[in-house]
């Protein structure tokens, strides 16, 4: 249970271009049937999208698809 949720914190932050995050979860017990659950969660520096390419024979494919896909300059790469 906690290596999946360790998992999914750790995807929920590469989904937001932090791939380099690390997760450290350890258990604390309080008594026989309490716990303090602590999440130690350290991130990397966000990748971000800085230049796109397009490679094509097709000029014209090449142009149109340059002019969509500069609206996603500066976003996370997920």
């Amino acid at each position: 249970l906690l290596e999946d949720a360790k998992q999914k914190i750790k995807q929920t932050y590469a989904d937001q271009g932090y791939y380099k995050t690390q997760v450290e979860i350890s258990i604390n017990p309080n008594s026989e049937t309490t716990a303090d659950l602590i999440i130690q969660i350290t991130e990397d520096v966000q990748t971000l999208i800085d230049q796109i390419e397009i490679a094509s024979k097709n000029s014209e494919l090449k142009k149109n698809m340059e002019r969509f896909l500069r609206r996603y300059r500066g976003d996370p790469l997920t």
